[in-house]
């Protein structure tokens, strides 16, 4: 038998009671990797255990898939409907332009061209985005046609009918 640390034994850094020589106890450490729990009683299901997700067949969690969502109609509802709504602007200016002229006889003029030009810009630009919000084919194209219209009577009448050029009411 060899001695127990003679050249031909390998070199143990214990001493003989289990102990690291040099320091003090060290806690036991569970064994690596970690085991996996114990079956239930009765070991494991025949068949093993089913694999990860619902059953085959059955809708996932959170109900059946719903396919996306698809706007009903055409591009060219959204088209027509611009049109429309820029014919639609036109004629809302005109109306407008008429109350102006009459209230602007009885009233200042100035304050009369400036509520007008506020009445264009809500009705155009608030009515536009409230229309766009509601996310049906007909109302977005008839959104995008007021808005646009307004910008197209303001570019072309260079802002005389919708009283972003005041100076020449005066």
């Amino acid at each position: 038998m060899s001695e127990r640390n003679g050249d031909d034994a390998p070199q143990d850094p214990r001493d003989g009671r289990g102990h690291r020589r040099g320091g003090g106890e060290r806690p036991q450490q569970p064994p690596w990797p970690p085991q996996p729990p114990p079956y239930p009683q009765g070991g494991p299901p025949r068949g093993g255990y089913p694999p990860y997700g619902p059953p085959p067949g059955a809708p996932p969690p959170g109900g059946p898939h719903r396919p996306p969502y698809r706007e009903s109609g055409s591009p060219g509802v959204v088209i027509v409907t611009t049109f429309a709504g820029v014919f639609l602007m036109g004629l809302i200016n005109v109306g407008v332009a008429l109350l102006v002229l009459i209230l602007g006889h009885q009233a200042e003029p100035n304050i009369a061209v400036g509520f007008g030009a506020a009445a264009l810009v809500l009705i155009a630009f608030a009515g536009g985005f409230g229309l766009i919000g509601l996310r049906r084919p007909w109302t977005k194209g008839l959104g995008l046609g007021l808005m646009i219209g307004w910008a197209l009577i303001s570019v072309v009448s260079a802002g005389y009918c919708t009283g972003l050029n005041p100076e020449l009411y005066v």
